[in-house]
């Protein structure tokens, strides 16, 4: 807390809390969240929604959004895919009571994640049709990339790419109004370290027209060990909130040089913010065939 409390007088504005284990197994949940609000903080959270059903009520009090892993239609898949234990209709239930219990969209939005893989591909447009029977904001849908880190490896998918953007354009065209949406980014579906990609090569159609990564100046990614990076998934290790307080990893020497060595052309493919990037890059080059009056 005291490194958020540092960064809330800095002009933080938001808090994420993300990891490769759940958020709400850390025993002080409760009291991390209420802490962060407590700063006058929005924060946000991706949960595979197992938790205590009291756990929907400190939820709804002091976050902005929530988005459930959910992976599945089903309980028989979502126990395969989550290696779960039957968790799958009391995570339905936590998604219908916060969807039930809150003031409107406009105060707390839930949604739901739908990681895409040849295990669970056949019930794309099922979880897209629930999500919204539920009362989800948006159903977002993402591939697996293969950066070592999933259990599942991805050299043993066959899911085409064709096959993926045909069921998401029927589900976009089905399912999408005023109240849900499906969102996708297709540049990650089309990348070299996806499996959707026929021939296995680069997708010639993406590219960066930036130079350089403006997203390390909009977020840390800051891990249990208290370690910091300016870019999680390349590893971008800026410093250690245990031994430094973050004024002092700014004005640090290392800060400076992993910003400035940063190089867009050994960047993943499947970069999250790269929208963010575009946005920017179109800020800072006024000549740039970009809209900048739309870029929501």
């Amino acid at each position: 807390m005291r490194a958020l409390t540092t960064g809330s007088r800095l002009a933080l504005k938001a808090v994420t809390h993300i990891g490769s284990g759940d958020p709400v197994l850390y025993k002080r949940f409760v009291d991390l969240a209420r802490g962060v609000r407590g700063l006058g903080l929005d924060q946000a959270m991706f949960t595979n929604g197992d938790f205590p059903k009291d756990y929907c009520r400190h939820i709804l009090d002091t976050f902005t959004w929530i988005r459930f892993s959910l992976d599945a239609a089903t309980t028989e898949t979502h126990n395969r895919v989550h290696v779960g234990r039957g968790s799958f209709p009391s995570i339905i239930d936590n998604i219908e009571w916060l969807v039930a219990n809150r003031k409107g969209r406009d105060f707390f939005t839930v949604g739901i994640q739908f990681v895409l893989h040849q295990k669970n591909h056949h019930e794309l447009k099922e979880a897209g049709i629930l999500a919204k029977k539920l009362g989800a904001d948006y159903l977002n849908i993402k591939p697996v990339i293969n950066r070592g880190a999933v259990g599942i490896r991805t050299s043993k998918f066959d899911l085409g790419t064709r096959r993926v953007e045909e069921d998401i354009r029927w589900m976009r065209e089905s399912l999408n109004d005023e109240t849900f949406e499906v969102v996708y980014k297709p540049y990650q579906f089309q990348i070299n370290n996806t499996p959707y990609h026929e021939d296995g090569a680069p997708n010639p159609d993406f590219v960066r027209r930036y130079k350089r990564c403006y997203a390390v100046n909009f977020e840390w990614w800051i891990e249990n060990s208290m370690d910091v990076s300016v870019c999680g998934p390349m590893n971008k290790f800026v410093g250690n909130l245990r031994e430094q307080n973050i004024e002092d990893i700014l004005g640090s020497e290392r800060y400076r040089e992993v910003v400035e060595a940063i190089r867009i052309d050994e960047c993943y493919r499947g970069c999250r913010p790269h929208y963010l990037n575009e946005i920017m890059h179109s800020l800072d080059h006024p000549d740039f065939a970009f809209h900048k009056n739309f870029v929501g």
